[in-house]
């Protein structure tokens, strides 16, 4: 037996258009900013909040993250290769 915990965010364009500019790594002198590059931003956040809440305390959770846009189309998926026990 198993069970599933989700967590959803959803994130305002403009809100991550200004974290992307405060970054520096984006925008005016930076890495364009683009759907691809607002899709890698999330998935990097996201990324590493999965690993600093669960995999750096629970060595042997099993840890997915997927990234919808608006239209519910996939843009982004991974999971870590941890296995059940």
């Amino acid at each position: 037996m198993y069970l599933v915990a989700t967590t959803e965010v959803i994130y305002d364009e403009q809100y991550i258009i200004k974290e992307m500019l405060a970054t520096g790594d984006y925008g005016v002198h930076g890495h364009p900013i683009s759907h691809e590059a607002i899709v890698e931003f999330v998935k990097d956040r996201e990324w590493q909040i999965e690993h600093h809440l669960f995999l750096d305390r629970y060595t042997d959770v099993p840890v997915q993250i997927s990234i919808k846009d608006e239209d519910g189309t996939d843009v982004f998926f991974a999971k870590n290769k941890v296995e059940m026990k």
